[in-house]
């Protein structure tokens, strides 16, 4: 036995960082769970679960009648296994070797025995929504917003609780979403009259096209008997049958008041009221971002006017002085996410009637007429046209912009800083401010009121509903009126309903499935939003620009404090009851009854921030040390509420911060709408326009990082050295019985110990056959340890 001092010279240490990839699928609607992970890292199948005497005999005895499931066996075995193995060791310690019998017994019955049930146990990733009363959930969501948020804050991207303010209008109908909706922006004092030199200007992804369904004409903007701009389908199709290549279709004058799907692609022109239609030369590709840009000038380039596709223009010709078909007749509105299709200045069945003034007291927007409201008469040609695309920043210029000057260069890629020269302008910016106008309380009542918040908060707090405010999203900047949002405002049940609750009452109906996804977090990574417009606004001191330490920030939506908390009984400590029932009113349990002096979910949790997020927490036995920045992304194949048309691509942009994925264009990696806390492993996703996100299907992939550490001891066993032996038996023997040999003696090492300062044994080397060692020979031993 010989001890050797070892140094730093002696030690090599190895680390290797592991990036394990994980894909986890959880569904509800079948499929189950997969890629869940085990706790146990070694799960051998030769090690057995041990049941002891009692726990045996008490199970044979509970199933002694249970004839038919196998049961009673598998009891009946264990305790016979139970019996031997305990007979076994109660005949050794009396000292009777003869314990063959029993050891038959109990090695006869070992290989049905049940596997140790460590073994089984799995943890999946906990997907939830934050629940009407206060229980863990809601301490993690607290937990995540006002301790690891903060926490993280320097190091990760927009580590708070708010979500970025870049959004687009998704327009889009299947089976069980209407047709028949569109934004209406009234034309008060002939202010959307369309001037003799105008610009139009927006972006627009046509995502959605199936095999499964005709593609119809879908119009972008309509102002009858002045202007229509439609998206029509090309002649390509993907891979699935649908359609992926599409144009422009425009419309002027009179010949705007022909219904685009009427319009024959091949030959779209023809004779009087027919001749001013014009198709773009270039395509839309689908689920791709393009600017469009219309301009023309009755005296500009003689009065040809141009259509950009991004930088591709196509020409067109109107020889005229006004694309008006009648310049004594105002149009009524401006349509946008349909086509109008019916009697144009006419009061009684016109458009006019849709914008009176009765319902835009009840519904938030500027009348111009005191008809009688007709919704409830609309043909069903009427509006039929619906898109099925997602545009932002659509702009109308009052004046003929030629797109390829250099000063314009940065037009249609930025937001503009100020209104000067447009007649409209809808940014989908959330604007913190609306029209008084009836508000959904309850799927039974409404409640007079403006909405400063992005999402129906009395709605949320009250009943657990969600239902965002559309109206705060759909702002015109120039004239600052908000559009009739027809077929879009959720209407109260006037019958008696047992069982409802908020959920069932929001996606039960289609138009209010339709209005909870109308806005959808922008992935537009070719466009810069520019915030002056807020900056500037009359509500630039909104609290719902302001982060968590004061700062305004005119970029974010703040979910913080969304009502006061001076509304809440710091005195009412308990959370069920008939006072209190009769204090807080409805409830997610009971809708029907009025709303009382204070909001229920609120009350019961006493936490005024957003709920309407999701929240994903991934144990690190999927990851090890952190997930791996850059390699998270979720999936939702069918957004709740879309009937599957909707799909959403989640990813993490390596800086903390969730973004939407789906676009095949650049998509706005800084567009934050949750966060990711790597080394927690806790996902949130923050923005409400993304309802229950995942709640019937979690499919995520990412990879871990996981370092193993590797630690090489060099152990010199030097010529002369090693050479004594502690062992009463040690002879000493050459190695040989060659001559040259016969001086040596040889020494047998059969392990090494490896000792701390205090000689205290903390590693030990055993070797499957000894090591022969003279004093002539020298090596070097390496012990290796992985930790």
């Amino acid at each position: 036995m010989s001890f050797i001092k070892l140094g730093k010279r002696n030690l090599e240490n190895v680390s290797v960082l592991l990036r394990p990839h994980v894909h986890f699928i959880s569904s509800s609607i079948g499929g189950g769970v997969t890629g869940s992970q085990y706790v146990s890292p070694v799960r051998s199948p030769a090690i057995k679960q041990v049941i002891d005497l009692e726990n045996a005999s008490y199970n044979l005895d509970s199933s002694e009648n249970d004839n038919t499931s196998g049961v009673h066996q598998l009891n009946e075995d264990n305790y016979n296994r139970a019996v031997a193995i305990e007979g076994a060791q109660a005949s050794a310690k009396n000292g009777d070797t003869n314990i063959a019998g029993y050891l038959d017994t109990y090695l006869n019955l070992i290989d049905e025995a049940p596997k140790d049930v460590r073994f089984n146990k799995q943890i999946d990733a906990f997907r939830f929504d934050p629940p009407f009363k206060f229980n863990k959930n809601t301490t993690v969501k607290n937990v995540t917003r006002n301790i690891l948020m903060p926490h993280h804050q320097h190091r990760y991207e927009n580590c708070g609780f708010w979500y970025t303010n870049y959004n687009s209008l998704n327009f889009f109908d299947n089976a069980h979403i209407p047709t028949g909706s569109a934004l209406l922006y009234p034309n008060v004092s002939e202010r959307y009259n369309l001037p003799n030199s105008f610009s139009i200007n927006f972006w627009v992804n046509p995502r959605y096209s199936s095999s499964t369904r005709d593609y119809r004409a879908g119009t972008v903007l309509h102002i009858s008997s002045s202007v229509c701009v439609s998206i029509v389908s090309g002649s390509s199709t993907d891979e699935f049958g649908a359609e992926d290549k599409f144009k422009i279709l425009l419309q002027f004058s009179q010949s705007a008041d022909i219904p685009p799907s009427s319009i024959d692609l091949n030959s779209p022109s023809g004779a009087y009221p027919r001749d001013l239609i014009f198709t773009s030369s270039h395509y839309l590709t689908k689920n791709n971002w393009h600017n469009v840009f219309i301009a023309w000038s009755s005296g500009s380039n003689n009065a040809t006017g141009s259509l950009y596709i991004d930088n591709n223009e196509t020409r067109f010709h109107i020889p005229s002085a006004s694309v008006s078909a009648n310049s004594s007749i105002s149009p009524d509105s401006i349509v946008i996410g349909n086509y109008y299709d019916g009697p144009v200045g006419d009061a009684s069945t016109g458009l006019a009637p849709l914008t009176n003034t009765n319902t835009g007291a009840t519904e938030g927007f500027q009348g111009t007429n005191s008809f009688a409201d007709r919704i409830n008469l609309i043909a069903a040609n009427e509006f039929n046209h619906p898109l099925n695309a997602e545009i932002h920043d659509i702009r109308i210029y009052n004046k003929f912009i030629n797109k390829s000057l250099d000063k314009y260069q940065k037009l249609t890629t930025e937001t503009p800083t100020n209104t000067d020269d447009l007649v409209l302008f809808v940014p989908v910016f959330f604007f913190p401010s609306s029209s008084n106008r009836e508000v959904l309380a309850t799927p039974f009542q409404k409640i007079s009121s403006t909405t400063n918040d992005p999402f129906n908060v009395q709605f949320s707090f009250g009943v657990g509903g969600k239902m965002i405010n559309l109206e705060n999203y759909v702002l015109d900047f120039v004239n600052m009126a908000q559009p009739r949002l027809l077929g879009l405002v959720p209407q109260t049940i006037n019958t008696t309903i047992q069982d409802i609750t908020a959920d069932s009452y929001v996606y039960d109906t289609g138009s209010n499935s339709k209005r909870l996804l109308s806005i959808l977090p922008n992935d537009n990574g070719l466009y810069k939003p520019q915030y002056n417009i807020l900056e500037n606004s009359n509500m630039s001191g909104s609290d719902m620009f302001r982060k968590k330490d004061g700062a305004f920030d005119y970029s974010i939506i703040s979910l913080e404090n969304l009502i006061p908390s001076s509304s809440l009984f710091p005195g009412l400590v308990f959370t069920t009851g008939s006072i209190f029932d009769q204090i807080v009113g409805s409830s997610p349990d009971n809708p029907g009854v009025a709303p009382g002096a204070v909001l229920t979910i609120a009350q019961k949790t006493k936490d005024v921030s957003s709920n309407e997020i999701t929240i994903i927490d991934i144990s690190n036995l999927y990851y090890g040390s952190r997930i791996h920045p850059g390699t998270f992304h979720l999936y939702e194949e069918n957004l709740t509420g879309s009937s599957g048309d909707i799909k959403i691509n989640i990813k993490d942009n390596e800086r903390g911060g969730l973004y939407r994925a789906d676009c095949l264009t650049t998509q706005a990696e800084w567009n934050n709408i949750g966060n990711i806390l790597y080394d927690e492993g806790i996902v949130v996703i923050k923005s409400p326009n993304l309802p229950y996100f995942s709640r019937e299907k979690t499919d995520m992939r990412f990879r871990g990082e996981q370092y193993l550490h590797s630690l090489i001891l060099n152990i010199p066993a030097e010529n002369r050295m090693f050479m004594s032996s502690s062992n009463k038996t040690y002879q000493k023997y050459p190695p040989d019985s060659l001559p040259h040999n016969k001086k040596l003696s040889t020494v047998h090492i059969t392990n090494v110990n490896i000792h701390d300062d205090n000689f205290n044994v903390i590693m030990k080397a055993q070797f499957s056959q000894p090591i022969n060692k003279t004093e002539e020979d020298e090596f070097v031993i390496r012990l290796k340890q992985d930790f």
